[in-house]
């Protein structure tokens, strides 16, 4: 009976639940999984273009912190096109593989990348991350899954501490996301 009540949840209540789990054992390729997932994004879509055609947006100062700052430089100077160093896509790999086994980060780490703070980077950190991840040289496969990770924990954020620029980004995660799966399927 349980089964089939868990069977026919939409796709946020699903994530959820298998977010609190680490995403282990979770597999649903069910048709009715797939058209929520759909749905949910397109969902997130029209949030962002709601929060985005407001003329008065409140850009909020989250506060900065040394993970989210190290990623903003390595993303202006692919924006720019300038040469990426091996020991900044290193970084990026670092935060990835942490992102991967945690589900989340940390503001501050080591060079070891051993945690120095126990509070959570601001979430302007994971849209960076999201578009960065394609910078790796990993199965695109992996770098879906993270990103598909990335969104479904951004998802559940409140999407109006957001400034102008990271709802535009995040408005673009979700429709490559979109894109990707549309080409697997």
């Amino acid at each position: 009976m349980w089964l089939k009540i868990f069977l026919n949840m939409n796709y946020p209540i699903k994530i959820k639940k298998a977010y609190k789990l680490k995403y282990s054992f979770f597999l649903d390729n069910s048709l009715t999984f797939i058209n929520s997932f759909f749905r949910s994004r397109k969902k997130s879509i029209s949030k962002i273009n709601k929060f985005l055609i407001k003329k008065n947006i409140i850009n909020i100062k989250l506060e900065d912190d040394f993970t989210f700052l190290s990623l903003h430089i390595i993303y202006k100077k692919i924006l720019k096109k300038k040469k990426v160093y091996p020991n900044e896509i290193l970084f990026i790999k670092k935060l990835y593989q942490k992102f991967e086994i945690f589900l989340k980060l940390r503001k501050k780490y080591s060079k070891k990348f051993i945690k120095i703070t126990n509070s959570e980077t601001n979430v302007r950190t994971y849209i960076l991350l999201h578009i960065l991840v394609d910078e790796l040289n990993i199965a695109p496969l992996c770098k879906l899954n993270c990103q598909l990770k990335l969104n479904d924990k951004l998802y559940f954020y409140k999407l109006q501490n957001l400034d102008y620029f990271f709802l535009k980004l995040l408005k673009i995660n979700i429709t490559n996301e979109i894109k990707k799966i549309k080409k697997l399927i």
